[in-house]
């Protein structure tokens, strides 16, 4: 099926906040406190598609760059995404810059803020949408050589729109234990096509509330930092409108071998199971994740596939030391 079928009283269209699966190799996603959990340069790609089976009704490329400088105290960061929804239906692309600051109260206290402003662009293909007034009750929404049935819909005048995105972390931690909490769309930018950012009825981002934290339990630490032996079990709850999302589960990391499992909930059901795995080697980090549907649809929607690939250029920071912290996973 090329169309989706968008089930609208108005010409409003909206993008998922992505949450990936593997949030332990995006972490600057998920809170712009992250940024700069490492003294030298740190790269990341992701690549995630969800449900390929129902033509590839997500998926989502994303790249970036962080690092924190101990001069300042403070932590940089980049993000690239580029997300397609309804196999090209409705695309997002964001360009964020990100700041940290981080404050030391004793060896082992360290408080960081971070602070995030993306540029974005949604763009919408009007032909692959199908609107109420064009299904008929028998025929659906096409006729007989397959040509969709008019609609009174009005093509808006624009197919895309730019916005301003605002969004704030928090990120306390030591060596035993992290949590954090993150607030995006602080500024309720403006993200529909058809009404004027003036108007009290136009479509607004709603408010995206996260929090997240952890545990990591050192087995043999013996090995370079972030590549020892441990356990970190670890969750992220999300909310945004009356949408709620849950991931918990842990993190095994054997020298250079990791893997996990986590269990996504909506607070009223059970989403799916994640499992993951990978390899993290001396400068490159990469890992597999795979998400299993657990309603009825279970395999037929494909699943969701993740990739990410983490890059730590570590020989260009002269004598880096063992960082006294327990976020060797985000490493």
């Amino acid at each position: 099926m090329l169309y989706i079928l968008f089930l609208l009283s108005y010409c409003q269209l909206n993008g998922q906040d992505l949450i990936f699966s593997q949030y332990y190799n995006a972490p600057i996603h998920v809170n712009p406190a992250f940024a700069g959990t490492v003294n030298h340069p740190h790269f990341t790609t992701n690549y995630r598609i969800q449900w390929p089976s129902l033509n590839n009704a997500y998926e989502t490329y994303a790249v970036t760059y962080d690092q924190f400088f101990k001069r300042f105290n403070s932590g940089i960061g980049f993000i690239a995404l580029n997300d397609d929804q309804g196999d090209g239906t409705l695309r997002t692309t964001k360009l964020a810059g990100i700041y940290s600051y981080k404050i030391q109260f004793n060896r082992d206290w360290q408080i960081k803020f971070g602070l995030e402003a993306s540029f974005n662009q949604n763009r919408v293909d009007w032909e692959k949408l199908i609107f109420f007034d064009q299904i008929d009750p028998i025929n659906g929404p096409f006729d007989g050589a397959g040509v969709p049935f008019p609609t009174s819909e009005v093509r808006p005048e624009s197919d895309n729109h730019t916005y301003l995105d605002i969004g704030i972390g928090m990120l306390l931690y030591n060596p035993k234990f992290y949590v954090g909490m993150s607030l995006d769309h602080i500024n309720g930018p403006y993200v529909g096509f058809t009404t004027t950012a003036n108007d009290p009825t136009s479509l607004s981002l709603p408010l995206l509330f996260s929090i997240h934290g952890g545990f990591q339990i050192d087995l043999d630490s013996r090995n370079k930092a972030g590549r020892g032996t441990f356990i970190s079990p670890n969750m992220i709850f999300a909310r945004v409108s009356d949408f709620n999302q849950l991931n918990i589960g842990a993190y095994v990391q054997v020298n250079q071998i990791f893997g996990g499992a986590w269990v996504r909930h909506t607070l009223k059901n059970i989403d799916s199971y994640i499992i993951s795995f990978g390899v993290n080697l001396e400068y490159i980090k990469i890992g597999y994740s795979f998400d299993l549907t657990s309603s009825e649809l279970g395999l037929s929607t494909g699943g969701s596939h993740e990739v990410g690939i983490s890059l730590g250029l570590e020989n260009l920071v002269k004598k880096e030391s063992k960082y006294n912290d327990c976020l060797s996973l985000f490493r």
